[in-house]
């Protein structure tokens, strides 16, 4: 249907008007919440940013706008700045997704000053961080 200029044309409306042929939003739901759910917490002395398009997917080592989710990725959502959701593909739990669990892990002063130029490069309009410092020297 991607390929078909006439579902392109209208495919939101479509999804719309014919819920059960579009389940693109279940399967991403589905496919990563079977995934580690790990929120980065920053180190005391650096904070992360957040644009105007938030979050990103790293796939063979280059940054890309969320979505294409196939092969392996991994997945950076800033939610706030002292934390960034993180799920990597390769990275499933075992047993059942009923109840959801958090894994913490304190990330390096290096991996926030990675994912803080990864979320600069994919920024349309704006960046959004905790001081007017941060944001200029990235």
């Amino acid at each position: 249907r991607a390929n078909n200029k006439d579902w392109l044309y209208d495919k939101y409306l479509s999804a719309y008007l014919f819920p059960k042929d579009f389940k693109v939003i279940e399967n991403i739901i589905d496919e990563l919440l079977v995934l580690k759910q790990t929120i980065l917490h920053a180190p005391l002395n650096v904070t992360f940013i957040t644009s105007d398009n938030p979050g990103f997917v790293i796939m063979e080592e280059k940054v890309v706008n969320l979505g294409g989710l196939k092969g392996n990725f991994e997945l950076y959502f800033p939610l706030s700045p002292s934390t960034c959701l993180y799920l990597n593909s390769s990275k499933k739990l075992i047993g059942s997704n009923n109840n959801i669990l958090l894994f913490p892990i304190v990330a390096d002063t290096e991996r926030v000053q990675k994912i803080n130029s990864a979320t600069k490069s994919i920024c349309s309009n704006f960046i959004l961080g905790q001081t007017r410092e941060q944001v200029t020297t990235i």
